[in-house]
């Protein structure tokens, strides 16, 4: 599991899927992702299949995202989000959240809000190793209420 901020303009919260206008409500993103035709840092979210603007096979990446609240002002919208993860593509997360509209609070690489860090944290990490299972647990740096 995953914990993320996304910072955004106020009027860019209705362009956002529906599900992730309402807390405990999960959306589901499974575009495939492949390397930037221009970059050797950056991933892009394949919404449809021209060749010219990725390098290398498609991916498939499976994200599922849950908000947990929202705050806003006049100007923001700060959404805290629950994040889960089936396929570990490179920047995944991060990619489809910008596709998505929201990109994370701190990530200049996909146009997210500036910050003093990147707002993504791994909060729980669960597996099964020769004849245990392993759960550890760390919350985010930020107050996710």
């Amino acid at each position: 599991n995953y914990s993320a901020v996304s910072h955004i303009p106020i009027e860019q919260l209705n362009l956002i899927p529906l599900a992730l206008q309402t807390p405990g409500k999960w959306h589901e993103c499974s575009t495939p992702l492949a390397n930037a035709q221009k970059s050797k840092m950056k991933m892009i979210v394949l919404n449809h299949p021209k060749k010219n603007y990725f390098r290398g096979t498609p991916l498939p990446a499976l994200t599922h995202l849950n908000t947990l609240s929202i705050e806003k002002t006049k100007t923001t919208a700060q959404l805290n989000l629950e994040i889960r993860i089936e396929t570990g593509v490179r920047h995944q997360i991060r990619a489809h959240c910008a596709s998505l509209g929201l990109p994370l609070f701190g990530d200049s690489l996909y146009d997210g809000a500036p910050a003093e860090r990147l707002f993504l944290h791994a909060n729980r990490l669960k597996f099964h190793y020769r004849g245990f299972n392993y759960d550890f647990f760390c919350p985010p740096p930020w107050n996710t209420d």
